[in-house]
């Protein structure tokens, strides 16, 4: 009850809050707070959909706040449940079906320093890059941002180079979990338009 009041308030109070034009949700732009603004983001997201019986629920909690007149920061806390239907195979093709549940929190830490403005400038870009630390992960994310904003049309192009220890135990129903560490690295490219 008291989130969903939690929730209400949120909703009513956003209207006289002022916020960052963030026009994309996976893609940066270079544009950055200014000194000593400060801003709240909550996001959480339903995960369904999948075969036989699962739910999960990520929600983020985003701190950003303005440290320079090029420089922003933010502080994440990240928490992920799920549950999802496990099967095990008791003797001679006789499934048992049951419900593993799962939650994980991670604390991320970014950084974003804006080297060129994409309206006064041929060019906005901005450096960017962010640590997370986990209860099974490790991970840097590293992205050099570039926008430009030519008439109504923004312009998004962002290069992601991202390296991610995990460990996890693997296990099976009734047995004793083996501890795997995993490494990896993902490179990628997002690139997004939008018209006023």
């Amino acid at each position: 009850m008291r989130t969903l009041i939690t929730l209400i308030f949120s909703i009513f109070a956003s209207s006289s809050l002022q916020a960052q034009d963030r026009l994309f949700t996976y893609t940066y732009q270079s544009v950055v707070l200014n000194q000593g603004q400060r801003e709240i983001e909550v996001w959480n997201t339903l995960r369904t959909g999948r075969e036989g019986f699962y739910r999960a629920l990520d929600s983020r909690i985003e701190f950003e706040f303005g440290v320079a007149k090029k420089l922003q920061t933010a502080f994440y806390l990240n928490m992920s449940n799920s549950a999802s239907e496990q099967s095990f195979d008791i003797n001679d093709g006789e499934d048992l079906v049951y419900i593993e549940t799962e939650m994980d929190w991670s604390f991320s830490n970014e950084w974003k320093y804006k080297l060129s403005d994409p309206v006064a400038n041929a060019i906005g870009s901005a450096l960017y890059a962010e640590i997370g630390v986990g209860s099974k992960e490790f991970e840097i994310e590293a992205k050099l941002i570039l926008d430009k904003k030519i008439g109504r049309i923004t312009h998004a192009l962002n290069l992601v180079a991202e390296p991610e220890w995990e460990t996890e135990i693997e296990s099976e129903y009734n047995e004793s979990g083996i501890l795997e560490s995993e490494v990896e690295n993902e490179l990628n490219l997002n690139l997004n338009l939008t018209m006023d």
